[in-house]
């Protein structure tokens, strides 16, 4: 109710700007994930209280969905904090707009509420022979879709966690969110390092095919200060609704 009362409470303030039922574009991740359910949840409260109609694309990768919103062909997106920081500076995955085009395509964005995805998590099926961060060295690990904020997320911790780097210590393989599933069951993967919610419906899923372990991060890596450094490099904006500002601007993207 407090989250619903939040949504509905920024949208009030949107009243005076949008038409009633008027149509806006959002794109959003995969059915069973929280980003879909904080969107659809939206879309629902929106559309009741005779705001907008939101038309949901599910499924999609939120790196791109940021950009689009940015550029004005997407409404509404959610988005991993981190991208607003890339974006802003060229990198990462907008290497090819450029710091001066990334800055100017983030002045279009405002924060309209945030929510808790998840975490990441490192888990294996018990048949792989694999007992922790330290067996990881060699494996093959799903790490993400090709590209984005997660597959960011998930190389950086491994890295602070086990030493490991993509590419040079162990394979790692991507995917899109709808073919995970089957990835992970279908042994394509000796690990995966993957965002989770409890449940994890990708998790729950795939324990037809054998029982699984999934390893929290040690506390004293938790407690380091490489982790500690990761860990409060979270900027505090999210991205919501392209061009309405129910709340001050997001202006501070320090990382």
């Amino acid at each position: 109710m407090k989250t619903g009362a939040l949504f509905a409470a920024a949208f009030g303030l949107l009243a005076t700007s949008a038409t009633a039922q008027a149509i806006l574009t959002a794109e959003t991740g995969p059915p069973g994930t929280v980003p879909f359910t904080a969107m659809t949840a939206l879309a629902e409260i929106a559309s009741a209280e005779g705001i907008a109609n939101f038309q949901v694309a599910d499924s999609q990768t939120l790196t791109n969905s940021v950009q689009n919103v940015a550029e004005g062909t997407t409404d509404v997106s959610g988005a991993p904090l981190i991208l607003t920081f890339l974006m802003q500076r060229g990198a990462g995955p907008y290497a090819k707009l450029g710091p001066e085009k990334g800055a100017e395509l983030v002045g279009n964005l405002r924060a309209l509420h945030t929510y808790n995805y998840g975490g990441f998590g490192m888990y294996a099926y018990d048949s792989s022979g694999i007992s922790g961060w330290d067996g990881l060295k060699g494996k093959t690990i799903l790490n993400g879709p090709p590209r984005g904020a997660a597959l960011t997320n998930d190389r950086q911790i491994l890295q602070l966690v086990s030493g490991i780097v993509d590419g040079e210590d162990y394979k790692g393989i991507q995917v899109n969110w709808g073919q995970m599933p089957k990835s992970i069951s279908d042994g394509s993967a000796d690990a995966m390092m993957l965002p989770v919610t409890f449940p994890d419906a990708r998790i729950t899923r795939s324990l037809a095919a054998g029982d699984m372990t999934l390893w929290s991060i040690p506390k004293d890596v938790w407690d380091g200060e490489a982790m500690q450094k990761y860990r409060n490099s979270q900027a505090p904006c999210p991205i919501g609704l392209r061009g309405f500002v129910p709340s001050e601007p997001c202006d501070d993207l320090r990382w």
